[in-house]
């Protein structure tokens, strides 16, 4: 508890949301009545993680760091379930070593400080399954207790489908837990097989109206928010499934020799200690239950996208604490204890990258603040900021200094998702602009003359944005300048555009 304090704590508010965290702090700032009638059919996280984070911010504020506070707690608290759940299943000292890897594992510490829901939701599959060992035990014993308990898992397995719509995944693979646990104990008789189906039935039935909301966002509009997942294929799930499965550090890009070297050695690490908690002789009941869980899990995600894309390594967290658990385990048994430390610490150095970066500079490079010193330290020419994405404008207001420029336009094609539309209504002062409209924009009224201020986050998702803009830009004679910003957020002038000639009144 100590250690995943220590890491996930501090300095929670050292670098500027990132753009999911813009899109917290914005979706968190809209009334209630927007968030569960108007949300829902909007944005591809249900609305609870966004009304616990608007009740959150009533009481502590939307800085930076108040926003990452309830990660943090719930990635403190996923280090603490961990190690109940293995000191139950595996002894102490494997519940020792599990939760201290899950507490330096990179893709958990990295989703314990950030606003999103991930580590909470990780929280909650980790309960699910704590849970779930509790129905196991009871629904073989006579009377009603297992009535509570089947109740428990189910409630709980319907909090991680109203977090996200992969919580569906974590509910299934917490009763597939379950089940294994029984057949591997050999209690699975009619009576508790019963039990357990209705225990199973109660959770689908609750998950139903989660379910028909995923159905409807995936099938009803291809422009919805979840259409650009679609683009991404098999082989980015395939390889986002091994660098979480392998506990790859998630940070790899600055880190062109180190990264991929630490890479490979937390995967010789994550498949030798798992063989070492599972090999012949060692097949217990609760390991192999534990074992059929994981392998449940990650087949389960890759059903799940051939139905709609959901396999991102954001969502497959929830599996990093079941492969934490099989480390642990595995380090446990290896003697004499300098072996343990040793391996502790080797793979320690494995997430180095992740360690370093995750206390400095934002997932994907984009530093707000920097931008919004570069702008406040340049010459005001009365440029139009223009914003490829409503939630960059809504971050360019975020930090921009007193007094400073806000976004003025957001490039939206009129057939996109309707998130960007109303969130650049609701939540910014911009105003959305369709390609073919906006050379008429800038040369009306007074945008007319005016230089350009492009806001550029170099993300693929907007490399199509950046070429619309260029074809509206370019033939009515703009010209881009030299950008000026820092790895993947920068600002690019453009020269303005020539208006046509507006026709003269005639005189009588």
């Amino acid at each position: 508890m100590a250690a995943a304090a220590a890491l996930r704590l501090p300095a929670l508010g050292g670098w500027s949301l990132w753009a999911d965290e813009v899109a917290t702090a914005g979706l968190a700032s809209l009334s209630w009545a927007e968030l569960t009638g108007t949300l829902p059919w909007l944005e591809t996280t249900p609305p609870v993680y966004y009304l616990l984070i608007k009740g959150w911010t009533a009481l502590a504020g939307d800085s930076d760091a108040a926003l990452r506070v309830p990660s943090a707690l719930a990635g403190i608290a996923s280090v603490a379930a961990l190690g109940l759940l293995c000191r139950d299943a595996f002894g102490r000292r494997a519940a020792f070593w599990a939760a201290l890897v899950l507490a330096v594992t990179g893709w958990h510490l990295f989703h314990s400080r950030e606003a999103r829901v991930y580590a909470i939701l990780t929280l909650v599959f980790l309960l699910a399954l704590l849970a779930g060992r509790g129905f196991a035990a009871r629904a073989v014993r006579p009377g009603g207790s297992w009535v509570w308990s089947a109740l428990g898992l189910a409630i709980i397995s319907v909090l991680a489908a109203w977090l996200h719509f992969a919580g569906m995944i974590a509910a299934a693979t917490a009763y597939l837990y379950v089940l294994l646990l029984m057949l591997g104990r050999r209690s699975l008789d009619p009576r508790a097989m019963g039990r357990f189906l209705v225990a199973g039935m109660a959770a689908a039935l609750l998950v139903l109206p989660v379910l028909w909301l995923a159905w409807v966002l995936t099938s009803t509009d291809e422009y919805d928010g979840m259409a650009w997942l679609g683009g991404l294929g098999y082989r980015f799930a395939a390889v986002s499934l091994s660098r979480v499965v392998l506990l790859a550090p998630p940070v790899l890009d600055p880190w062109p020799v180190l990264g991929p070297a630490c890479a490979a050695v937390a995967a010789l690490l994550v498949a030798v200690l798992a063989w070492r908690s599972l090999r012949a002789g060692s097949r217990t009941a609760e390991r192999m239950a534990w074992a059929g869980a994981l392998l449940g899990g990650m087949a389960l995600f890759l059903l799940a996208q051939a139905v709609g894309p959901i396999v991102l390594p954001r969502t497959l967290q929830l599996l990093v604490p079941l492969v934490a658990g099989l480390m642990g385990l595995g380090i446990a048994g290896m003697r004499p204890g300098v072996l343990r430390v040793g391996l502790f610490l080797a793979f320690v150095v494995s997430q180095a990258p992740g360690l370093h970066d995750i206390f400095r500079t934002p997932p994907d490079g984009s530093d707000w603040r920097d931008l919004a010193a570069r702008l406040a330290a340049a010459p005001r020419d009365g440029s139009v900021v223009i914003a490829l994405d409503a939630f960059d404008a809504l971050a360019f207001d975020r930090y921009r200094a007193p007094g400073g420029p806000v976004a003025d336009l957001v490039l939206l094609p009129a057939e996109g998702p309707e998130l960007q539309r109303f969130a650049t209504a609701r939540l910014t002062s911009a105003t959305p602009v369709a390609p073919e409209a906006l050379l008429a924009t800038l040369c009306g009224g007074a945008m007319a003359g005016s230089g350009l201020l492009v806001v550029e986050r170099l993300s693929p998702l907007l490399d199509e944005a950046r070429r619309i803009l260029d074809t509206a830009l370019r033939p009515a004679g703009a010209q881009p300048g030299a950008a000026s910003g820092s790895r993947s957020l920068r600002l690019r002038p453009w020269t303005p555009p020539a208006c046509p000639a507006r026709p003269s009144a005639a005189r009588p």
